[in-house]
């Protein structure tokens, strides 16, 4: 019984430090910056340089996607990808957007439909996609670019 009651004492005096998982951390973002939880500085986004005004962000939507998955005429049938998309950009180029939908929808549509569906089944697939689709839009809108890339709906069909 003294060494139950030992055990109870050495176990409350533990202190256990839990870290989030990397990946959990590029899926959902930091949640402080959503929640207005922490501090200003944390919620307000990166800190620009001194003497940098700060850049506003705004969220553009691409629409839906839809498009055929490479290899789905095969064995298994026509396999499709739904995807929406929106994009975080400058608020400055959300003006100019309009007059380069086109080509980067283009980007979007190419690159997509280089996946397979056993590609994108798991999440690292969606991942790679995700920042595929990120790197291929920042080429289009160069010297300008993309800050983050964000899917509104995932489905394979």
């Amino acid at each position: 019984m003294l060494f139950f009651g030992l055990s109870l004492w050495s176990l409350s005096a533990c202190q256990v430090e839990i870290s989030p998982h990397p990946i959990l951390g590029e899926i959902v973002g930091d949640l402080t910056d959503q929640s207005g939880a922490g501090s200003e500085e944390e919620a307000s986004g990166p800190v620009p340089a001194e003497g940098t005004p700060p850049v506003a962000l705004t969220v553009y939507d691409l629409g839906e996607f839809k498009v055929n998955l490479r290899g789905s005429l095969d064995k298994s049938g026509a396999r499709v990808l739904s995807v929406g998309i929106r994009l975080e950009i400058d608020a400055a180029l959300a003006d100019t957007m309009h007059v380069r939908k086109d080509g980067i929808r283009d980007a979007v549509l190419l690159l997509a439909s280089d996946y397979s569906y056993t590609e994108l089944e798991g999440m690292d697939g969606k991942l790679r996609l995700r920042d595929d689709v990120h790197a291929g839009i920042n080429r289009v809108l160069a010297p300008d670019r993309v800050e983050r890339v964000y899917f509104t709906q995932f489905l394979v069909q």
